[in-house]
């Protein structure tokens, strides 16, 4: 059964009320209700949330409820997956954003943004080292000039 099957009108308005940005279908979505620190150190929006009729709420992420509700699929689908921000912004719940993965395949991907950015700043570091060596910076002597 869908997610979306037990949940009211105005619970919907609600979840989706919270989201800035939510009228540009290519910007990110940013949750604007509850956040918690995840394991990575980000913010992450979460919502309580009652999977099935008679359930007690359950503490959710909020980009896994707007999966979820886009794909219009039932929440125990994504159990044991990720889901991926495509745009890197952990409070983004557009689902256009949004990828369901393995956990394997995430960690991959997660691992490479790293070495990326690691590349990023080497490349920086070199190009203001390689500056400082042509400018003469810090007190490099200069070759003769040969007239």
């Amino acid at each position: 059964m869908c997610l979306r099957d037990n949940v009211s009108t105005k619970v919907l308005l609600t979840f989706w009320g919270r989201m800035r940005g939510i009228l540009d279908p290519d910007a990110c979505w940013i949750w604007g209700g509850a956040t918690q620190e995840g394991k990575n150190g980000m913010p992450y929006g979460y919502v309580r949330w009652r999977l099935a009729t008679g359930e007690k709420r359950k503490k959710l992420r909020s980009h896994r409820v707007a999966f979820v509700l886009y794909q219009g699929i039932d929440y125990a689908d994504i159990a044991g997956k990720d889901i991926h921000h495509k745009c890197g912004e952990t409070l983004c719940s557009n689902p256009l954003h949004l990828k369901s993965m393995t956990i394997s395949a995430h960690a991959r991907i997660s691992r490479l943004k790293q070495w990326e950015e690691d590349q990023e700043w080497l490349d920086q570091d070199l190009n203001q080292l390689q500056t400082r060596q042509l400018s003469g910076y810090p007190n490099q002597p200069q070759p003769d000039c040969v007239e």
